[in-house]
């Protein structure tokens, strides 16, 4: 027998002819797929009448500085002898009766920790980003508890 009608027998010598033939028409595919994007590297360089510059240059990273930070003010520097209120505005607005949001917040927290489930899906926005809670109820009653106390969460043994 002839070498090529032994090879034809063996299932490994099938195997290697058939990943050759892959292999090359893979090859070949390859080559014309290089062909096709060197032709339109010509045509860009052509319409940008300029060689195409494909070399990696990292741009530096510019961070600006805020204008005065904690670490620029002076550690001896007083403070103010008046308020100017915004602190104080923030926590009314924070704990207004009329805006309960800030509550119901507190209330899935305290909620989650307890019992590790929450009320809401998402603990910390309760406004107008999230789905309505299915204990909605539940959820308001107390916040307004939590109100009513005076902000104190007290655990009861």
């Amino acid at each position: 027998m002839d070498g090529l009608t032994e090879m034809a027998d063996d299932p490994k010598a099938t195997a290697v002819i058939a990943a050759r033939t892959k292999a090359a028409t893979e090859l070949v595919s390859a080559r014309k797929m290089e062909a096709e994007a060197e032709t339109r590297l010509a045509k860009a360089e052509a319409d940008a009448k300029a060689p195409v510059n494909t070399k990696f240059t990292p741009r530096p990273q510019v961070f600006h500085r805020a204008k005065m930070t904690y670490r620029d003010t002076p550690p001896n520097t007083p403070y103010l002898k008046v308020s100017t209120g915004r602190r104080l505005a923030l926590a009314c607005w924070m704990t207004d009766a009329q805006e309960p949001a800030h509550a119901r917040v507190a209330v899935n927290h305290i909620w989650a920790r307890h019992f590790g489930e929450r009320l809401s899906p998402r603990c910390s926005t309760l406004v107008l980003r999230t789905a309505r809670p299915e204990n909605l109820e539940l959820l308001d009653w107390l916040a307004v508890e939590l109100m009513a106390s005076g902000w104190r969460h007290e655990a009861s043994a």
